[in-house]
């Protein structure tokens, strides 16, 4: 969006350079686009910061010598804020045009109908990357439940087999002591070691 908007905007205005700053939520600059020649100096948030709180700035026309001089060495001539719902989301920085003539009042009218739109779009572009953002942590942190979700069945499935491996070997373990004690009690309760009392005979008969 940036790009294409500022290439478009300088060819159509004849600018030799151009800039734009955008600042997120709490001002802070998040993103610059530079189109055109490189200035030794660009222009930075803290530099613009100087400049009168008002929509469009022409440099030539600021009544201090220092910053003046400072914002043209750093290749700009027209400074416009991009507000939208009174805030400050960015700045458009246009250096001077490639005739060498003053910005007309023309220019300045096409800028003042343009920072509103782009001041819209550049809005509408971060809220777009930052639900793409979203999309990518939420799909990150579904990925990382999903994996620990089968890292956990792998593990009940790891216990289950252990628990059947468990269980079959105690009942092939204790399935032959105990068919010898259930024929021992057989034999007791035949007599086959002796008499049996009625009572030694009913209490033998609930353990076989």
């Amino acid at each position: 969006v940036l790009e294409n908007t500022l290439s478009s905007l300088c060819r159509n205005m004849r600018v030799l350079s151009g800039q734009i700053l955008v600042y997120g939520q709490d001002e802070r600059l998040v993103k610059i686009e530079h189109i055109g020649p490189m200035p030794q100096r660009i222009v930075t948030q803290s530099v613009l910061g100087q400049l009168p709180d008002q929509l469009i700035t022409i440099i030539d026309e600021l009544p201090g010598k220092r910053v003046k001089a400072e914002l043209i060495g750093r290749g700009c001539r027209v400074v416009v804020q991009l507000r939208t719902k009174g805030r400050l989301v960015g700045h458009l920085v246009l250096g001077e045009k490639l005739s060498g003539a003053m910005y007309a009042a023309q220019d300045i009218d096409l800028l003042e109908i343009f920072s509103q739109e782009l001041a819209v779009a550049v809005v509408n572009a971060l809220a777009y990357q930052e639900i793409a953002q979203f999309n990518v942590t939420l799909q990150q942190k579904v990925e990382s439940a999903t994996h620990r979700l089968k890292v956990a069945n792998d593990n009940l499935q790891a216990l289950d087999k252990t628990k059947d491996e468990f269980l079959s070997m105690a009942s092939h373990q204790l399935r032959t002591p105990l068919t010898s004690v259930k024929g021992f009690l057989s034999m007791l309760e035949d007599g086959d070691a002796g008499p049996v009392s009625p009572q030694q005979h009913e209490l033998l008969s609930y353990a076989t």
